[in-house]
Formats: C-alpha cells, sequence, structure tokens
C-alpha cells in the first residue's frame, strides 16, 4: 500500500454491495438539490475540493483482498461534471480503481452519486449538506456556514458502527436470509440497463392534513397508498402472494453513532391482498401493526445482530472471496424473490438559514431491479422519488392518481422518454 493512504474494512451493509453491482442495480444513489440560480461549476469545483477533506473515506477506491473486499483512500482528485448520461449509472467496474462518487451539475441542480458500499442515504445527505453549506460560502461571499453536522470529527464519520454495536446473540440467522415468494411486479424494462425516474411533489401540508384525516404516519399513508397502487394493477395470479414492501431503518435512530458509513437495516411489511377488502383504510390498519411488531428497539436490536452474525462467522470469515461472491449473489437473488418493491423515508430535509434562500427543493432515488420509492420533504414541499426499470409506470401513476383523488395537489416530472400508452 501506498505511503500515507489509509484502508478500510467495508462496513457490515457494505460487504454485499460489490457482489451485487450488476446490470440494472448499479448500487449507485443518488441526492439532488435544486438551486435557486443557475450552478456555477468552478465554485461547485472548490466547495467540493474544501468539503472532500473532511470526508477522506469518501474518497477512496474498491479493492478485493483474499477474504473480503476493502477500500482504500487515494489522492485522486473527482472533478465535477455537467450532467448529460443516465442517471446512477455504474461507478464501481470490477478490476478498475475508481472513486466511488461523482458530483454533477446541470442548469439550477447539483447532484451526488455515491456507490453504496462507501455510505447509505443518511451519509450521503450530510456529504451533500455539507457541499452545499461550502459551494453557497463561495458563490454567495458568506462566511463559513454551519450546519448541524459540523461537530462530527473524522474518527467519528468513518466509524464503523456495525462492529461497535454487534452484540453475538442473534439465532436462526440463515433461516432469516430466505424469505417466501412475494407478489412481483413485472413489465418490458428500459433498453442499456438504463434507470427510469420518476419525481412526483405534493404540498406537505396537504398530506399531513389527509395522515391526520386516516389518523396515522406519513410513512404508513404512504406504504398504504402504494400497496393499493400495486394490487389494483397487478394480476390475480400474482395476489395470492403477500405484497413485500421493504422499509430501510437508519439504524442511527437506535443507536448513539455519528458515522457517515452505512448504518442500516431493513424490514419487511406483508400484505396479504386476498385476505382483506383492499380498502385505505383497511391497508393503513394493517401496514400499522406490521409497523408496530417490526419496528421497535429490541425488533431492531434483534435485526441488526442478524445481519452482523453473518459477518462473524468463523466458517464465513475464512472462506475465500469468489467463493463469498457466489453465495452472495445467491442470496441476494433469493431475498429479491421475497420482496415486491422497496420505500425508503429520508424525512424532514433542514439546513442552516442562511442556506435556506439559495435553495428550492431535493429529490433522492435509488437504483433496484425493480421499482423503488424514496421520499423526502423540505420545507412545504414532499417529493416522491421511483426509479424504476420498467417501461410501463402505471403503477405509480396509480399512486399520484389517489392523491388527487384525495384533493392534493401534484406535479409529476420524468426522465422517460418512451413512448406511454396506459397512464
Amino acid at each position: 500500500m501506498a505511503a500515507g493512504r489509509r484502508w478500510y474494512r467495508l462496513d457490515n451493509a457494505a460487504k454485499i454491495i460489490p457482489s451485487t453491482a450488476h446490470g440494472y442495480d448499479t448500487r449507485v444513489f443518488r441526492i439532488s438539490c435544486t438551486m435557486t440560480e443557475e450552478v456555477d461549476p468552478a465554485c461547485l469545483q472548490e466547495a467540493l475540493d474544501r468539503t472532500i477533506l473532511d470526508f477522506p473515506h469518501f474518497n477512496c477506491v474498491l479493492r478485493k483482498g483474499f477474504f473480503w473486499f476493502y477500500m482504500e483512500t487515494t489522492p485522486a482528485r473527482v472533478l465535477v461534471e455537467e450532467e448529460f448520461e443516465a442517471p446512477m449509472r455504474s461507478l464501481y467496474q470490477p478490476g478498475k480503481a475508481g472513486i466511488l462518487y461523482r458530483v454533477l451539475y446541470y442548469r439550477k441542480r447539483i447532484t451526488v452519486e455515491i456507490f453504496h458500499a462507501v455510505t447509505d442515504g443518511t451519509g450521503g445527505m450530510v456529504f451533500m449538506k455539507a457541499l452545499l453549506r461550502a459551494y453557497i460560502s463561495i458563490r454567495h461571499h458568506l462566511p463559513d456556514l454551519k450546519v448541524s453536522d459540523d461537530s462530527t470529527g473524522l474518527t467519528e464519520r468513518a466509524e464503523d458502527a456495525f462492529r461497535r454495536f454487534y452484540s453475538p446473540k442473534a439465532k436462526n440467522w440463515l433461516k432469516n436470509l430466505v424469505p417466501r415468494l412475494a407478489c412481483q411486479l413485472k413489465g418490458a424494462k428500459a433498453e442499456n440497463f438504463e434507470m427510469i425516474l420518476v419525481e412526483g411533489q405534493v404540498p406537505l401540508d396537504q398530506y399531513r392534513a389527509l395522515a391526520a384525516e386516516k389518523n396515522t404516519s406519513l410513512m404508513i399513508l404512504t406504504v398504504a397508498i402504494y400497496i393499493q397502487s400495486i394490487m389494483k394493477l397487478s394480476a390475480r395470479s400474482e395476489l395470492k402472494r403477500p405484497i413485500v414492501i421493504q422499509i430501510p431503518v437508519n439504524l442511527r435512530n437506535y443507536f448513539d453513532t455519528e458515522t457517515t458509513r452505512n448504518f442500516f437495516g431493513t424490514i419487511n411489511i406483508e400484505y396479504m391482498p386476498d385476505k382483506d377488502d383492499g380498502s385505505i383504510d383497511s391497508i393503513i390498519r394493517k401496514v400499522s401493526e406490521e409497523f408496530s411488531k417490526k419496528l421497535n428497539a429490541d425488533a431492531v436490536s434483534s435485526m441488526m445482530d442478524t445481519y452482523a452474525t453473518l459477518e462473524h462467522n468463523m466458517a464465513v470469515k475464512v472462506v475465500p472471496l469468489f467463493l463469498k461472491d457466489l453465495g452472495i449473489q445467491g442470496i441476494y437473488f433469493l431475498n429479491r424473490l421475497g420482496i415486491t418493491s422497496c420505500v425508503s423515508n429520508m424525512g424532514k430535509i433542514e439546513v442552516a438559514p442562511e442556506m435556506e434562500p439559495y435553495i428550492e427543493n431535493f429529490s433522492c432515488f435509488s437504483p433496484t431491479l425493480k421499482t423503488q420509492m424514496v421520499f423526502s420533504s423540505y420545507k412545504n414541499i414532499l417529493t416522491f422519488g421511483f426509479a424504476t426499470v420498467f417501461r410501463n409506470h402505471v403503477q405509480m401513476m396509480h399512486f399520484f392518481r389517489t392523491m388527487t383523488s384525495y384533493g392534493i395537489d401534484v406535479t409529476v416530472s420524468t426522465t422517460d422518454y418512451y413512448e406511454q400508452t396506459d397512464r
């Protein structure tokens, strides 16, 4: 290893990422910010050069060891690029030592795309806000702006929180990795492994009012509407199986850490269409019961330990990497058969008051082999970001039509260039 370079073990969640980054699922997630004015590329480059000094574990390349992948810091410099290619294209290519993030701009939009082995959505948002803080300071000759994330030191940001909080008590971990077959989304796929993005924006106060009327949370309401959309447009044969919505869980909400590496788990929300009347109120009730059962401190702790047990298993540790790759790919394939879709909540995005006049909104997307939704709010805008491999977007359109049926104003945009005949 070259002098002055550091290396990092992949955290528990990151260990499966390189082995499963193929085709449509590049494992590259995307966070975009729409500014109130055209982006200045020179200022953005200066801001990136300044920001990355606080995130050295982002400026890494992926290396293969005998037993596991690892990341090594590199002195190479990422150059900001004007965006003109398909979103979330691959960052990791086996055998090539490329840096695992990119920074793009287009008109008023600044975008960060990051390979998931580096960090999760929460860590990516910390990086994005730090980049925006530096950019606005430079562009408008402001003093260095402060945000809540500034108090975190380099060591805390680079911590492997899975390793610190793991408790070796999980049982039956292998059984939990083999789910039952779920209802599957199907359709003709886009060409050239390109991901299609569909973005919908609604007034946050209107959506909150609907959630209050239904006596539920924004998250449960969103999952319920999405399940109903899937039900209405799936074949009867598919609806004999459960609709399973995977929900990423930010473990920082349960464990005291400021890491900007991966620290998340997932829960699966199951709904049986053939055992219910399919009304929105009934779906909300069932989804709420699932969340109560699976999203509590004990269940989340057990979930994290179950994931980490595989990493700490001595039999797994001594298996060479090429054999681990095959095993991980097989487990990942089986796991996908047990999931219908994924919904991720990035929550309320806040920036320093001095930054607000320069920012219009944020949007977030995650790649998938099917369709995945990520939603977030900024001020009074609630944004739903769908990424899909399918050329026909009927589930998404029905999702937004359901909102309009409740009197909610919806604005929809897309990167899609295919002719749509059934929306």
